[in-house]
């Protein structure tokens, strides 16, 4: 009934159809694209798309109804070279507190028929994780990430929502502006500016499958 109701409310929102959502990443001046002799879309080297998948409507509508409502601008990132996922989380909690995921969604994984594995290299996950705000108060918020690698074992019981579609160039730029510091803890000063849905075109469809 859950997942019905949220696939119900994709389709109000998106209609019917693939939904795609658009990561806006700010990099703030901490690299530059201008001394490459190639030339680079501007847009392609900020922007990560990721395809939803229809089996996972539960978690993909929770995650939409915060994009939704600008819950992820400004969100941060988090990686470090010897991880195999790159972590986005939101600066602040849900303001209306809409970040439970009430059960796990698996995404089928067969070779014959569905190629795309389920926590396999660049798709995205979602899950919930817990944090302390500056009054020492612990705050459920999700957490999504993109496995930069094969997790199927490792995330198995998380969801996978979705894969990346286009924008692999973004996402080198972002880990190649991540530093290590003295204490062996990745930084990097690039953050969401923002995030947007929308539903996927027959040309991007085609790409997809």
């Amino acid at each position: 009934r859950i997942q019905l109701a949220a696939r119900q409310e994709i389709i109000k929102a998106y209609g019917e159809g693939p939904v795609k959502v658009v990561i806006e990443l700010d990099f703030d001046g901490t690299d530059s694209t201008s001394s490459r002799s190639d030339p680079v879309d501007v847009s392609s080297s900020s922007h990560i798309s990721i395809a939803l998948w229809p089996d996972t409507p539960h978690a993909a509508w929770t995650w939409l109804d915060q994009v939704g409502r600008h819950v992820w601008d400004g969100a941060g990132l988090e990686w470090d070279s010897s991880s195999t996922l790159l972590q986005f989380q939101p600066s602040q909690p849900d303001p209306v507190g809409k970040s439970r995921l009430e059960f796990t969604e698996h995404h089928p994984s067969d070779p014959k028929t569905n190629p795309d594995m389920h926590h396999g290299p660049w798709t995205v996950g979602l899950r919930e994780s817990l944090s302390e705000d500056a009054s020492g108060e612990s705050n459920g918020r999700l957490e999504m990430f993109i496995n930069l690698a094969d997790n199927r074992e490792t995330h198995k019981h998380e969801t996978c929502i979705g894969k990346i579609l286009d924008g692999f160039y973004a996402l080198q730029r972002l880990l190649e502006a991540t530093r290590m510091n003295e204490d062996g803890k990745a930084v990097t000063h690039v953050t969401v500016k923002s995030i947007t849905a929308m539903h996927i075109t027959n040309h991007e469809l085609n790409q997809l499958y």
